[in-house]
């Protein structure tokens, strides 16, 4: 930008030296030829007339060079005062120009700021409406689905498991003589053992279309389908065992589970409550007749 200013304050110099040499040229040749009519009509002499004549052209041209001397400079000075005037204001202006890059900068690093502020409220957000809604959603206690997430699961999966032609299973678990611990160990222990079983739970109904909820009074719900019947009976067996593993001590095996299994095929299948029922009643005779483990098909 200097070098650009320099270059036209050289042109301006120019420009203006020239206008006024000529205008200056003009008005000493109109003055030069005025005298020498002057001098003629006067009547002197060739040689004195000569000298004259000699006198005023050095005159002149001392006077032309003084006077054009005295121009360039004058135009020389202000122009470089100009300059430097436009220069100072050009620095000015790239001072100013430099704030207002770094005054969009700090903006653009407050709105980062603010974006990134928004961004996380939102992921919280999120995640404390995922855990709300989970809460509506499960149990407290076991952290397995409430029975409200049953009755809504649980018409889905028969209308998924007819439209597939699966067998649908639904097993209740359900702890022995809950009732009768509670009473000589107290609230907090058999909340600790149903606690037990139901990560147990959890940890073995783990495929993409396993379910499990807690029911009531150490009674357990698991909800799958699509396995055959020997396999779901190795399934179940599994289960037990692995409750009946739990590391815990040997208190579970002290009270025993009883598992009743109800299948349901794609030709049978009752609706949710009668299923549900149906379940129940397999699991009390199966208790009432001391069976560990019990399997009922619906067909």
């Amino acid at each position: 930008m200097e070098e650009e200013i320099k270059r036209r304050n050289g042109w301006i110099v120019f420009v203006m030296f020239a206008a006024i040499a000529v205008t200056v040229a003009a008005g000493i040749g109109y003055a030069f030829i005025e005298i020498t009519a002057l001098v003629q009509a006067s009547g002197i002499d060739k040689a004195q007339y000569d000298i004259r004549m000699e006198s005023y052209r050095n005159m002149l041209i001392v006077y032309t060079v003084f006077t054009l001397s005295l121009i360039y400079l004058s135009i020389e000075i202000g122009t470089r005062m100009t300059s430097k005037e436009l220069l100072f204001e050009a620095y000015r202006l790239k001072d100013e120009l430099s704030l207002i890059h770094s005054k969009n900068d700090d903006l653009s690093s407050v709105n980062k700021a603010l974006e990134n502020r928004i961004r996380i409220k939102n992921q919280e957000e999120e995640k404390e409406k995922r855990h709300y809604g989970n809460a509506e959603i499960l149990d407290k206690m076991t952290g397995l689905h409430n029975v409200r997430h049953l009755m809504d699961v649980l018409p889905n999966e028969i209308n998924r498991a007819k439209r597939d032609k699966k067998p649908l299973v639904l097993a209740l678990v359900a702890i022995n003589e809950l009732a009768a611990f509670q009473r000589e160990e107290g609230e907090d222990a058999a909340n600790k053992l149903i606690a037990a079983v139901s990560q147990e739970i959890k940890r073995c109904a783990k495929r993409a279309g396993d379910f499990s909820f807690y029911l009531e009074e150490g009674r357990f719900v698991i909800l799958f389908s699509g396995l055959s019947v020997e396999n779901t009976k190795r399934f179940i067996t599994f289960v037990r065992e692995s409750i009946l593993s739990e590391e815990e001590d040997t208190l579970i095996d002290r009270l025993g589970i009883t598992i009743a299994t109800t299948i349901a095929f794609a030709e049978a299948m009752p609706d949710a409550e009668n299923f549900l029922d149906q379940a129940r009643a397999l699991l009390e005779r199966s208790q009432s007749e001391g069976e560990m483990v019990i399997f009922e098909e619906i067909e």
